[in-house]
């Protein structure tokens, strides 16, 4: 026996009700789309390596064993009531692949200018936050009673010739090029 006209129509409003439109179709895809390009907004970006090492500059007139590190990290407005006053970010030295040292990088009466950190002579990998251009991996020389000073906050003088300055693909300058 053939089902009636009506069982026919009823089965086939459930056939079109669970099949997606068009409409729906794109719905789908266009959410799919976000959501991928939502995650990777949200992704961390890979860290870049400078090449070439920052060099220390001229002795200090003590005869200091150690040398001193002093890097300037983007600016970040930790208190919007406070926003004259920017804070540089924290970073992170490292010695053969080793944390040496979590540097927070904040001091002066308002905590805006750069931490000086005194540490043993040798070659450091500094992992910090360079302005305009985001995380960044600098090799910084440290030499005994000498200061090495890395700018990452875009205020530096940047007065070397190219032979002899380190620089982000930005062109910005970082310091001295070690020999």
């Amino acid at each position: 026996m053939e089902p009636s006209f009506a069982a026919r129509d009823v089965r086939r409003a459930r056939r079109m009700a669970s099949t997606p439109t068009i409409g729906r179709r794109r719905a789908r895809a266009f959410c799919a789309v976000a959501a991928t390009a939502w995650l990777a907004a949200c992704a961390p970006r890979s860290r870049f390596v400078v090449p070439g090492a920052v060099a220390p500059g001229r002795p200090l007139t003590s005869n200091d064993a150690l040398g001193r590190l002093v890097i300037y990290t983007a600016d970040d407005v930790v208190d919007s009531n406070d926003s004259e006053h920017p804070k540089h970010d924290g970073y992170s030295i490292y010695a053969e692949g080793r944390r040496v040292r979590e540097v927070d990088n904040q001091v002066g009466p308002f905590g805006e200018d750069a931490e000086t950190v005194t540490l043993p002579a040798g070659t450091y990998d500094v992992d910090a936050r360079a302005l305009n251009f985001g995380p960044v991996r600098v090799r910084a020389v440290v030499r005994a009673g000498r200061t090495t000073v890395v700018h990452l906050d875009a205020d530096s003088d940047s007065r070397a010739t190219d032979t002899a300055s380190v620089r982000l693909p930005d062109g910005q300058f970082v310091g001295t090029r070690a020999d």
